[in-house]
């Protein structure tokens, strides 16, 4: 009698009869989002490639069979998912130097969300970087045709207003950011960091809508090889290497300034070095980078938002998420001669 009581005339439960608050409670059991853990700093010391890197956790899959439930469950079920999950965003830096006839040095940037996977290569001889491959094309994978142009980012805009937390780990893994003395590196590529990352801020305003960004939160952290390798050896910076300090603080700020020009809130997670020896830089160095920005002229601007992918590589689609790929050009995959827009970062890391 007693369970019958529980039961509609149907002889289903009447979940919508619940109060809003209960069903919620019930969305968070049933729609869990596995967002994976920021990866430590020393996971990047011994050079392991960017696959072995990720967090296999991040590509488990969900079985969100509750949003086909009717229209109202699936508005209040992905109000819940989208709303809760924490999405996280990685984005892996390096610099290289090419030997032989033209030698060249280079930026070469790794974006990974839940959703996309895109290279990014900006040599010192070129005017603005360009997409790349991150790896080889995947099996299974759904070629999106190139007349079609750059693929609508995902989520689509049913659920992007909907993403109210995101996690952005930002990683630099450049030997010593202020080495470019050493090397003798184009002062062109000095000036060049502040906007590395432009691209990847624009893409993430596409992605999340300029309307619904407003009620995003980024928590931002930046991590440092160099100053990571410097701690372990206990390296003390003394008060006469004061201006070379500031210096390599002031290009590791600027890398990450790129995802504060966003309508979105953010929270800075910089190194410890960064908060106690120079807890006003930050501020500074954000202004003027913002002065700058402004006074960059509109068409320039374009060129970062609507940057896009070019022959040999193209978008496609798998295992859900948006990816910048090309096709094996060898049997084996080796010996894949390395052209323009065309790196593979397996290769690389």
């Amino acid at each position: 009698m007693g369970k019958e009581s529980y039961k509609s005339r149907s002889g289903s439960f009447p979940f919508l009869a619940l109060p809003r608050s209960v069903r919620d409670k019930i969305y968070q059991y049933v729609t869990p989002f596995p967002t994976a853990p920021s990866a430590p700093i020393s996971a990047f010391l011994d050079n392991r490639p960017p696959f072995e890197l990720r967090d296999r956790s991040s590509e488990l899959s969900t079985d969100l069979s509750i949003l086909l439930v009717n229209k109202q469950v699936h508005d209040e079920a992905s109000q819940v998912l989208y709303g809760e999950t924490v999405f996280p965003v990685r984005v892996v830096i390096n610099e290289s130097r090419t030997d032989g006839y033209e030698p060249q040095m280079l930026f070469e940037v790794q974006y990974e969300t839940p959703w996309e996977e895109v290279g990014y290569t900006w040599r010192d001889k070129d005017e603005i970087g360009e997409y790349c491959a991150v790896n080889f094309l995947p099996r299974f994978a759904t070629h999106i045709p190139e007349s079609n142009g750059a693929p609508p980012p995902l989520p689509i805009p049913t659920y992007r207003h909907l993403i109210k937390h995101i996690r952005v780990d930002i990683i630099d893994k450049r030997a010593s950011p202020y080495s470019f003395k050493e090397y003798d590196v184009p002062a062109i590529m000095q000036e060049r960091i502040k906007k590395l990352l432009l691209p990847f801020a624009h893409r993430l305003t596409q992605t999340l809508g300029p309307a619904s960004s407003t009620d995003t939160t980024l928590d931002i952290k930046l991590s440092s090889l160099f100053l990571y390798k410097e701690e372990l050896s206990n390296f003390q910076y003394r008060e006469e290497a004061g201006e070379e300090t500031t210096e390599l603080y002031t290009e590791l700020i600027e890398t990450v300034w790129p995802f504060t020009i966003g309508s979105w809130k953010y929270v800075l997670d910089m190194p410890l070095q960064i908060q106690k020896q120079h807890s006003k830089l930050v501020a500074r160095v954000f202004r003027a980078c913002d002065e700058d920005y402004s006074r960059m002229e509109g068409g320039e601007k374009k060129r970062y938002q609507a940057l896009d992918v070019a022959v040999p590589c193209f978008w496609a689609m798998s295992n859900g998420k948006m990816r910048v790929t090309k096709k094996l050009q060898s049997a084996g995959g080796s010996n894949v001669r390395r052209g323009r827009r065309t790196m593979n970062f397996q290769s690389r890391y």
